[in-house]
C-alpha cells in the first residue's frame, strides 16, 4: 500500500462499543484483548519467520545476519502489538512517542544498507504474518468475524503510520551519509548514470535526496585538473548545495566530474563541460552517453564552457566513429601526403573551398592566392584521389575526412 501522511490514516472500523448494552461491548472488547495477547505470545516465532523471508527475498537484507536484524525487528513488532491493545486507529491527538522509536529503526536500517523500498515492503510482509496469526488465534465467539476485520484494518492503519516514521529516519540517515561520504555520492551517481538497478530502485534511492523526479535533468561530464578545480566546478554546477538545496548530484567517476543537474549556469565556465539535452530521470543513462561524447568533442576542439551535445552537429560522430574516419582518411588524405608541402597546401585549399560552398573567388581572397591557384589545387586533388567535388556524395566524404583529420590532430 502507498505511504500516506499520518492525517490520512483514518479507516472505517467496527466499533467495540456499538451494542445494545454495555455487557456486549465489554465482552467484545475482552475478546479483542484475548486475541492480541494470543498473537503477542507468538512474537518470537513470528519474528523468526519474518526475518527469514526478508533475507531470502530482499537483496539489501541478504548481506545481514539474522542476529543483526532480529533485535529491532522484535522490538518493533512488540511496540506495534502494544499499539493494537486498545483497539484504536492512529490519531494525531494520541501519544506519538512511537514515531521516534520507528525513526530510529529506519535510521539503523539505512546504515545497514537496506533500501527504502525493501524496508517498507518488509513491514507489509509483517502485516501478512500478523493477520495470518490472527486468523489462527481468534477466539470462537459471535464476534469472530468482526475481530478478524478489526485486526486487518487496524494492523494496516498502524503499519502505514509506522512506515512514515521508518521512511523519515531512513532518509535522514541517507542524507547524512551522502554528505559525509564521497563514496556514497559516487555510488548513487553511478547507479543513475550507468544503470545497474531497476527503475524502482533508482527512483527510491534518488527520491530520498528530495529531488523532483518529474522534471527533466541534464547529464553532465567534465574533466577538472585536480581536486580544487573539481570543488570550484561543483559549486558552479550546484549552487546552494552547501545550504542543503539539492538541484542535482555530482561525484568523481573514473577521474571525471559526472552527475545530473536540473539547470545549467548562465555565466561562462572556465572549463569544458559536456552536457546532454534535458531528459526525464529514467533516461539519464542515455543522457550521460551524450554528455560524454560532448566532452570528448569539446576537449578535441578546444571549446570551454557548457558544450551541449545537440549543438555539436556531426563532430561527435566524426570523432567517435574511428573506423569510418580512418577509411576516409586513407582514401582522401593519405594520397596527398606523398606530395609533401604541396599536398598540405592542396588539402588546406580544398577544406576552405568546401567551407565556401565551392566558390573559387572567395576562397582565393581568403587565402590570398590567385583564383587559378585554387582551380589548380582542386583539380590536383581530384586527379590524385579519383573523386569529383561536383559529386555531393564525394563532397560529403571529403568534408568528413578533412574534419576527422582536424579533430584527430587537436585531440592528439
Amino acid at each position: 500500500m502507498p505511504v500516506t501522511s499520518r492525517t490520512d490514516q483514518a479507516v472505517t472500523l467496527p466499533s467495540a462499543g456499538v451494542a445494545d448494552d454495555r455487557g456486549a461491548a465489554t465482552e467484545q472488547f475482552s475478546d479483542w484483548r484475548v486475541l492480541v495477547d494470543a498473537i503477542t505470545a507468538d512474537i518470537d516465532e513470528m519474528t523468526d519467520r519474518h526475518i527469514q523471508r526478508l533475507i531470502e527475498e530482499f537483496s539489501s537484507y541478504g548481506g545481514l545476519s539474522p542476529e543483526e536484524v532480529r533485535p529491532r525487528c522484535r522490538e518493533g513488532f512488540a511496540v506495534l502489538l502494544e499499539l493494537l491493545q486498545d483497539g484504536s486507529p492512529p490519531s494525531s491527538a494520541a501519544d506519538n512517542a512511537h514515531h521516534v522509536f520507528f525513526e530510529q529503526i529506519g535510521y539503523l536500517r539505512a546504515q545497514q544498507g537496506v533500501s527504502t523500498g525493501e524496508l517498507l515492503q518488509g513491514w507489509r510482509f509483517f502485516v501478512d504474518i500478523l493477520t495470518a496469526e490472527g486468523y489462527r488465534r481468534v477466539p470462537e465467539s459471535e464476534h469472530r468475524d468482526g475481530l478478524i476485520l478489526r485486526l486487518l484494518e487496524l494492523a494496516t492503519a498502524w503499519c502505514g503510520d509506522i512506515m512514515v516514521s521508518l521512511q523519515s529516519g531512513h532518509r535522514r540517515a541517507q542524507l547524512e551519509m551522502l554528505n559525509a561520504e564521497p563514496e556514497r555520492r559516487e555510488q548513487i551517481t553511478r547507479l543513475v548514470l550507468l544503470g545497474g538497478g531497476t527503475a524502482e530502485e533508482v527512483r527510491s534511492t534518488v527520491g530520498m535526496l528530495g529531488l523532483d523526479l518529474k522534471i527533466p535533468y541534464f547529464a553532465i561530464r567534465a574533466r577538472p585538473a585536480d581536486e580544487s578545480e573539481a570543488r570550484r566546478l561543483t559549486d558552479r554546477l550546484l549552487p546552494g548545495a552547501s545550504m542543503g538545496r539539492r538541484t542535482g548530484l555530482v561525484a568523481m567517476i573514473d577521474g571525471d566530474l559526472a552527475g545530473f543537474v536540473s539547470g545549467l549556469p548562465a555565466e561562462e565556465l572556465g572549463w569544458p563541460v559536456g552536457v546532454s539535452g534535458g531528459v526525464p530521470f529514467d533516461r539519464l543513462v542515455g543522457g550521460f552517453v551524450e554528455a560524454t561524447r560532448a566532452l570528448d568533442t569539446a576537449l578535441a576542439t578546444g571549446r570551454t564552457g557548457v558544450c551541449r551535445f545537440s549543438e555539436l552537429g556531426l563532430e561527435p560522430a566524426i570523432l567517435a566513429d574511428r573506423a569510418v574516419g580512418e577509411g576516409l582518411l586513407s582514401r582522401y588524405v593519405t594520397p596527398l601526403g606523398d606530395l609533401g608541402t604541396q599536398g598540405e597546401a592542396i588539402l588546406t585549399t580544398v577544406d576552405r573551398f568546401l567551407a565556401n560552398s565551392s566558390r573559387r573567388e572567395l576562397t582565393a581572397r581568403q587565402m590570398n592566392v590567385h583564383v587559378n591557384t585554387v582551380r589548380h589545387r582542386v583539380q590536383k586533388f581530384e586527379e590524385t584521389t579519383g573523386c569529383s567535388l561536383q559529386d555531393p556524395n564525394c563532397r560529403a566524404e571529403v568534408w568528413w575526412a578533412l574534419r576527422r583529420r582536424t579533430l584527430a590532430a587537436a585531440a592528439a
